[in-house]
């Protein structure tokens, strides 16, 4: 197989791991509970994702892209950059006390968080 071909393949399951990540929150019932309970599941649920999203940027940064995709890696490592900051801020904006989880710090993190998640799947389309 060669490089290009390697490479392609590794791009697709950083983008399928990021797809399962993201479907996994779509399907989460425990994301509508606003309940102190629920509130303290979610905060777990997303510190889990991201050490997930950090290993994720992590192994992809080790990969060694064909020179012809140069700019197209650096663009997904941006990418999912944006995808672990957003993360950190999520976790950041929900707060167990004064169960802000529905107000604005959240809702426009995830806006960025959704941002990077497409951004990331056009450049997997472009390399798959």
């Amino acid at each position: 197989m060669d490089r290009k071909n390697s490479y392609a393949i590794e791009v697709s399951k950083v983008y399928e791991m990021i797809n399962q990540i993201n479907n996994d929150l779509e399907n989460e019932e425990d994301m509508n509970d606003r309940s102190t309970k629920g509130i303290k599941k979610i905060i777990v649920k997303y510190a889990l994702i991201l050490v997930e999203v950090k290993q994720i940027k992590s192994y992809f940064n080790r990969l060694d892209s064909p020179f012809c995709f140069v700019h197209e890696h650096q663009f997904m490592l941006n990418a999912l950059s944006e995808y672990v900051k957003a993360t950190e801020d999520i976790v950041a904006a929900i707060k167990v006390e004064s169960r802000v989880f529905t107000e604005k710090p959240y809702l426009i993190v995830l806006k960025i968080q959704n941002n990077a998640t497409e951004k990331i799947s056009k450049v997997a389309k472009l390399l798959i």
